[in-house]
């Protein structure tokens, strides 16, 4: 969280918020939010773990919010993104 980061070095906040937003170009929300969306896309190319799984793996406590951030992030379901993966594995095989 936001607050744990800004105890650990002994800063604000506002400060932290700010250096994300500076260097980053994105609020820390946004930044968390995309390393879980990467977590998650690692997890479903294994393809051994149901979305389910993933999204608890990948810090989500509800399924649906977990859909709605993969949407957002990939313009489709974390499914629709597997079976698009492995179509682009087929062809690259080929």
């Amino acid at each position: 969280s936001l607050s744990l980061l800004a105890d650990q070095f002994h800063l604000s906040k506002s400060s932290i918020s700010k250096y994300f937003k500076t260097n980053l170009g994105i609020n820390f929300s946004t930044y968390i939010e995309k390393l879980r969306i990467q977590h998650a896309e690692k997890l479903i190319l294994e393809n051994k773990l149901s979305v389910r799984e993933i999204a608890e793996k990948a810090g989500y406590q509800n399924i649906t919010t977990f859909y709605n951030a993969f949407r957002k992030v990939n313009k489709c379901t974390p499914t629709e993104w597997r079976q698009q993966k492995v179509i682009q594995q087929q062809h690259t095989l080929f």
